[in-house]
């Protein structure tokens, strides 16, 4: 046996469980022998295989015979083996074979973190740079580092394998993945939100994207030096949370609404009551009045679902000052309008759509989707009395991500226009922002900060928002030499 690989387990148990000699675990001795410390029988290993070679055999065949050897070894043992038992066996099974000490390690750690984790996904679980994992196929896996997708030569051996994973991920959360449940959602212990589809709907085979908690709250200083927003935009938001201003945060996929989205909920007053609603958890409010609801999907008799919107309904009856929903998707969109309207001011959410108007039509949609017979007209005017403010947030190219556009939703139809002019007019602002022509089905919007793509820099529109004496009022440092600019 390896001198090397035993003086790294050693290392790599005393790490991890320093009472480990105190406790008597045994490293296999010269007869071929090992113990562990919570199992009374020894397992003999066959000296006359110890010698065998490896020359020739794949690296696949080598860790298929050694997982082999370790299910037979562990059907006769009583209980769970420990940590340090199972690498001093996986030790003890590779160190027969004729390759390299560091392929020797890498076979230990493979098949440990097989056992114990989550095979060749957990290098990247742990690395701290990574934000997503994405796996295509059993051969074909991405990750997301510092913004970019990276193609990686991690793979798994084979499409079994990929799918014992996922089957080993959703299992004990009461989920089941299927062929006639062949899509799963889930959620790790560290909170990293899981997505698996296998065959017949992932025609490629398994797919599967762990997207990883943040553990940290951006703040201001980090959101400036990632280039996301300057620091008028910054104290522009957090002051309209402040003063109870209802607020969509919109983008794609990826853009980082939900981190955007929790930056902003930590503005709001630590003496308000406040109801999250989510998917999978993820939010991290630091204020002392907050009450967490969680969406709960089918269990495993197909039954037992417990939807976003039934946990907004529900919120109604806690008394909260605001309601805080991850992301709004369908017709729970129906119940946050109307609690933006009666009562519940200064309410958040997300909402998947391009830009701030495309955000109204997506709005629009989801509320039909409730399946109430409104006129647009309806719902359109409910949307603009209850919404004050759009932050678009979008993922460029490069990786990285900007808010693109910081909206104010100034009114609907007629009305809406004149309390535009009429804004125009008393502040003094640029023609441009007068709209002349009306639209009765429309919801109006004004731009307050943009990004201009193709000259790489944020913009400041000229228009000042119509709560800005309210946010003065409030005694916060607003000036209104902040919103003059020009494009």
């Amino acid at each position: 046996m390896s001198d090397y690989l035993l003086s790294k387990l050693n290392q790599s148990n005393t790490q991890q469980n320093p009472s480990a000699q105190q406790n008597g675990i045994n490293i296999p001795n010269q007869t071929g022998y090992m113990a562990g410390n919570n199992f009374s029988q020894q397992i003999p290993i066959n000296s006359n295989e110890q010698t065998v070679s490896g020359s020739g055999t794949s690296k696949y065949e080598i860790k298929k015979r050694v997982n082999k050897e370790l299910n037979e070894i562990m059907a006769n043992q009583q209980g769970e083996p420990d940590d340090n038992f199972l690498k001093t066996t996986l030790i003890t099974l590779i160190s027969r074979y004729n390759i390299s000490e560091i392929m020797k390690q890498d076979l230990v750690m493979e098949i440990f973190n097989d056992i114990r984790g989550y095979g060749v996904l957990e290098q990247f679980l742990h690395d701290q740079d990574v934000t997503e994992i994405i796996v295509n196929r059993y051969d074909n896996i991405w990750v997301e580092k510092f913004g970019k997708m990276i193609k990686t030569n991690a793979q798994f051996n084979s499409e079994e394998e990929l799918r014992n994973l996922i089957d080993k991920i959703v299992q004990p959360l009461g989920r089941r993945i299927d062929d006639n449940q062949p899509m799963v959602n889930a959620r790790l212990v560290d909170k990293s939100r899981v997505n698996a589809v296998i065959p017949p709907i992932a025609a490629d085979g398994a797919t599967l994207d762990i997207r990883k908690f943040a553990k940290k709250v951006f703040t201001i200083d980090d959101y400036l030096s990632f280039g996301t927003m300057t620091k008028e935009m910054a104290d522009f938001i957090r002051w309209s949370v402040a003063v109870r201003k209802n607020i969509i945060v919109s983008g794609g996929t990826g853009s980082g609404k939900t981190t955007l989205l929790n930056f902003l909920s930590n503005y709001i007053p630590e003496n308000e009551a406040i109801v999250t609603i989510e998917d999978l958890l993820e939010l991290q409010l630091v204020q002392p009045n907050v009450r967490r609801l969680e969406a709960r999907g089918k269990n495993a008799e197909g039954t037992g679902a417990i939807t976003i919107r039934d946990c907004v309904i529900n919120a109604l009856r806690m008394r909260p000052d605001r309601i805080v929903v991850g992301e709004c998707r369908s017709f729970e969109v129906v119940d946050m309008l109307q609690a933006m309207n009666t009562g519940h001011d200064g309410s958040l959410t997300t909402v998947h759509a391009n830009n701030t108007k495309d955000m109204i039509e997506r709005l629009y949609v989801m509320y039909l989707m409730g399946g109430l017979d409104v006129p647009e007209k309806a719902v359109k005017s409910q949307i603009a009395s209850a919404i004050h403010l759009v932050v678009q947030t979008q993922r460029l190219s490069d990786g990285t991500r900007r808010i693109t556009q910081i909206s104010e939703i100034v009114g609907f139809g007629k009305s809406g226009v004149d309390k535009n002019n009429e804004w125009v007019e008393k502040m003094g602002l640029d023609n441009k922002f007068y709209i002349k022509n009306v639209n009765n089905s429309e919801v109006y919007l004004q731009d307050i900060f943009r990004f201009d793509g193709i000259k790489n820099k944020f913009v400041v529109t000229g228009w000042v928002p119509t709560y800005f004496e309210e946010i003065q009022a409030k005694g916060y440092p607003v000036n209104i030499e902040m919103f003059k600019g020009g494009e």
